[in-house]
């Protein structure tokens, strides 16, 4: 099929329509691996709000050395001798009359406690003369003011929305003005700041990884249900104790460093990693430690996963770290009793490793020690079973280890074929977003959705690639399920336009014989 084109040129438009697919396609590969994988921040272009916001009205106009807010604290970025101020019209506030601005100084922005998504009104601030900035760079740091990533805005004179949601929990925000002749001059107005609430629902166990924090051997031979697991030659336990009305355990997630790439890939799942050992146990002594671990009859919950992984970032020894998780879906959840200590096992399943009889795992830790200090389970060389404790060598003291128990989650299936990556979202009944996502479809071509938000009503959105988004009402419980089973998804959107028509059938037409 040939065509003219308005430069009276000639062209192929098989080709191109083929050429341009395929550009598309690669482009769509590239961008996955670029999400999938690191994902330490999600920029969110559409507005949203959080429990705590800040609009500056209620501060009066003028200077100020340091501004405590709704959001947080705000400071000049030293080592900057401008002013940070409250300002009024004009320029106009984006929710009049007040908004906060550096003059000739950039800004941080500091957390009162750990943000999972934060956004606001950004501008470029245009007074007399002085040129104003073209973008920003924002900074992002975590509790041990580490750096994590950096996103840059493009600014103009009119405000504008930004907002971004993190994996990786952020405590402190730089702010710096780009394309100008002075520091600043960068206004912010109606800001938005989510805390993490990872244990918002029921306090079920949660303790988020550290960069601070190293990692601990746990690996064990083998995952046997109703078996025990023999250290391999260490094997790494923590505890939590479950609150006074607990929900089911639904799912789990961990961090740790791999010694071996192919740890992160199982050979019939490759977007997930190998399997893994997770394992409960009483503390029925209140010894602080878990009972009777080598008794096959002390473990009263046992299952062998293959989790999905991603980047998480860099730890204290300057090593990788990898954010793991799975669902407990399949062979039952595991319901707590009250007010009970419990200790959880994850280790690397020695038999199902990449290689066997090497240490290919090693679990990290966090540096915000809750309950009993973590422990490893040892053979010493006189062939004696021992316990010590998980030891952080960049503090030279005892440590936790960082997992999260998960009480919220989604299965929607069969919705296409398997290993199929999508994007997922929830928002409020009125349209308000509140949390956006990854899921990819298992060897069934179910998706799993671990979504952290409180118990609700949501509106559920599934975009996957050919597909119509599929859209549907979900209520979220703690510790119930939500199954979607047999989803009507519309095939055939290959342009991803929202609509299946003539476009659609024109990419078919363009590419019909293509393939290896």
């Amino acid at each position: 099929m040939r065509g003219l084109s308005t430069l009276g040129v000639w062209f192929d438009t098989r080709a191109l329509a083929r050429q341009a697919f395929r550009g598309i396609a690669t482009l769509c590969l590239v961008g996955l691996w670029h999400i999938l994988p690191a994902n330490t921040f999600q920029r969110i272009n559409q507005p949203f709000t959080c429990p705590n916001s800040e609009n500056f009205d209620g501060f009066a106009t003028g200077i100020y050395n340091t501004l405590n807010t709704a959001v947080g604290t705000f400071n000049p970025l030293p080592p900057q001798q401008g002013a940070m101020a409250v300002f009024s019209t004009p320029p106009p506030a984006f929710s009049a009359p007040n908004y906060l601005w550096g003059r000739s100084t950039d800004l941080e922005w500091i957390f009162p406690q750990p943000a999972c998504k934060v956004g606001g009104y950004f501008r470029a601030v245009s007074l007399g003369s002085v040129p104003p900035p073209t973008s920003m760079i924002v900074n992002f740091y975590d509790a041990q003011n580490l750096y994590l990533a950096s996103d840059v805005v493009n600014l103009t004179t009119s405000w504008q929305w930004v907002g971004w949601q993190f994996q990786t929990p952020v405590s402190r925000i730089e702010i710096i003005a780009q394309g100008g002749v002075t520091a600043g001059y960068v206004g912010l107005d109606n800001l938005q700041y989510c805390p993490c609430q990872f244990q918002s629902v029921c306090d079920i166990g949660c303790q988020i990884w550290d960069r601070c924090a190293p990692s601990v051997i746990s690996t064990a031979e083998a995952c046997v249900q109703g078996g025990y697991s023999w250290p391999m030659p260490r094997i790494a336990f923590d505890d939590w104790v479950a609150p006074n009305t607990p929900a089911a355990v639904l799912s789990i997630q961990w961090w740790g460093i791999v010694h071996h790439w192919g740890q992160l890939f199982d050979p019939s799942s490759p977007w997930r990693a190998r399997q893994f050992i997770i394992r409960f146990f009483p503390d029925t002594n209140g010894d602080c430690l878990p009972d009777e671990v080598l008794n096959p009859n002390a473990a009263i919950y046992t299952r062998c996963v293959k989790p999905f992984r991603r980047f998480a970032g860099i730890d204290c020894l300057g090593r990788p770290v990898y954010h793991f998780w799975a669902s407990f879906w399949g062979t039952g959840f595991f319901s707590p009793a009250p007010n009970t200590r419990y200790w959880v096992q994850i280790a690397e399943d020695n038999h199902a490793s990449v290689r066997t009889n090497m240490v290919d795992f090693e679990w990290s830790g966090t540096c915000q020690a809750r309950g009993c200090p973590a422990v490893q389970l040892f053979v010493d060389n006189q062939g004696t079973l021992s316990f010590a404790p998980a030891f952080n060598v960049c503090q030279n003291q005892p440590m936790d280890l960082a997992f999260c128990l998960g009480y919220i989650y989604i299965k929607v299936g069969p919705p296409g074929p398997p290993n199929n990556p999508s994007k997922v979202s929830l928002r409020t009944l009125d349209g308000t977003p509140v949390w956006d996502g990854d899921a990819v479809s298992d060897e069934q071509g179910q998706l799993e959705i671990f979504p952290e938000v409180a118990p609700g009503t949501y509106i559920l959105t599934i975009r996957m690639g050919g597909m119509l988004p599929y859209e549907t009402q979900v209520t979220l419980q703690p510790g119930v399920p939500v199954i979607i089973e047999n989803p009507a998804m519309i095939l055939g959107d290959l342009n991803g336009d929202g609509s299946v028509d003539d476009a659609d059938l024109l990419v078919v037409l363009f590419n019909f014989g293509a393939g290896r």
